[in-house]
């Protein structure tokens, strides 16, 4: 057992929860829209600002930072990608430029470009997606081969100071092979010519990217790691991740639309622990990720959704208990449940065990399945020639 803390614990991040909007009637758009602001969100949010802050109007080009972001998914990428976004806004019309002949052009302010990488990588792909986020009636248009230029004159015309890229992680197979060296070359000229920070997005196999391209690696800051909370085992002495992950559920359950039943009350009005262990349950279901317990709480959200519309007129409003959990749980986690042999931890079955490792293929493992693939496919194209042959020798010696 894990020694009596010598004072209480406090569960950090409980007062910084915010409702992003009042959505009355629709439950699941409200329990979608509660926000935490944790610990590992907050981190490379003032990264970004901090870099951010090293920017001057008339800097060199290619000095800025270009910063990876990296983790599983469900661990918060996107949100931090989509937050940052919205707070910095595109500003209509907030630009004036006069050139040498005192022609005055106006255009839009775009301190932050954000854009998620193509599935089908291409610099063309990419190069579009951009154009159409900074304002270009015409992205579609036009030759691939301008489209650099088209890219650099609009970043520069629009201000930009910082570009973030969602789902870097595709320019690699899922052996951390790279497949789109054209793009990651683009991406190079992008930096060098413009006085922006950029910001990668993407899962933990991107770390790839640098180590087979040094003069990519050069560019890039050390990586910030999302990572999800971790519990720690009874004798831990530094229990601050999971005191974190405590926090980020009495956030979840302030910000809730829905109540939650007093049985899984987990800190006092003044945030000191209460309940561990039901905690731990909600550790268990998410594996520490906070796209986990959101995925829980909303799932929870449809079935109290489905309860209220086979209840009679007037009926009493539902609330979040063990039950409702252990139902949405069964749910949101069937195919992992099944495959990973998962208990419910709101159910009888559950033991206080911790989660199994959050399942992410490797890139041994990945690449041990593409040889055997490969194995396989050669095998069978040996043996079709064989077949062929067989029938040839088979057809010359008739007659």
């Amino acid at each position: 057992m894990r020694p009596t803390p010598r004072g209480p614990r406090r569960a950090a991040g409980r007062d910084i929860h915010s409702r992003e909007t009042e959505l009355a009637g629709n439950l699941y758009q409200e329990m979608h829209a509660v926000f935490v602001g944790h610990t590992h969100f907050q981190s490379v949010i003032q990264a970004l600002d901090s870099a951010f802050e090293l920017r001057v109007e008339d800097g060199d080009p290619g000095t800025l930072p270009c910063i990876p972001v990296v983790g599983p998914s469900g661990v918060g990428k996107t949100t931090v990608f989509k937050r940052f976004k919205r707070s910095h806004p595109i500003e209509k019309d907030g630009r004036r430029q006069i050139d040498r002949s005192g022609l005055v052009s106006v255009s839009d302010r775009v301190r932050l470009l954000c854009v998620t990488m193509p599935v089908t990588v291409s610099p063309t792909k990419l190069a579009r997606e951009m154009l159409h986020e900074l304002g270009d009636p015409l992205y579609e248009s036009g030759k691939a081969e301008g489209l650099d230029d088209r890219v650099d004159n609009l970043m520069r015309r629009c201000a930009v100071e910082g570009v973030l890229i969602d789902e870097g992680q595709r320019v690699l197979d899922r052996a951390g092979v790279l497949t789109a060296e054209k793009m990651i070359d683009w991406i190079k000229d992008r930096h060098a010519r413009n006085n922006a920070v950029f910001a990668l997005f993407g899962l933990a196999r991107m770390r790839k990217l640098f180590e087979q391209d040094v003069q990519y690696d050069n560019r890039w800051d050390a990586e910030l790691r999302m990572e999800p909370y971790a519990w720690g085992g009874d004798d831990a002495v530094d229990l601050s991740s999971r005191d974190n992950f405590i926090g980020l559920l009495a956030g979840l359950r302030s910000g809730s639309p829905a109540p939650w039943a007093a049985e899984l009350t987990i800190v006092d009005e003044e945030g000191a622990v209460l309940d561990e262990d039901v905690a731990k349950r909600f550790f268990y279901a998410s594996r520490g990720l906070m796209g986990g317990v959101k995925n829980l709480l909303k799932m929870a959200a449809r079935i109290l959704i489905e309860d209220r519309k086979n209840q009679t007129e007037g009926g009493t409003p539902g609330v979040i208990d063990m039950k409702l959990l252990e139902r949405a749980f069964d749910r949101e986690v069937r195919k992992e449940k099944a495959n990973e042999r998962l208990i419910n931890p709101f159910g009888v079955e559950w033991d206080g065990r911790l989660p199994p490792p959050i399942p992410e293929e490797n890139e041994a493992t990945a690449l041990a399945k593409y040889k055997r693939r490969s194995g396989q496919a050669r095998a069978r194209r040996g043996a079709s020639r064989s077949d062929r042959r067989r029938e040839i020798d088979a057809a010359l010696t008739k007659g």
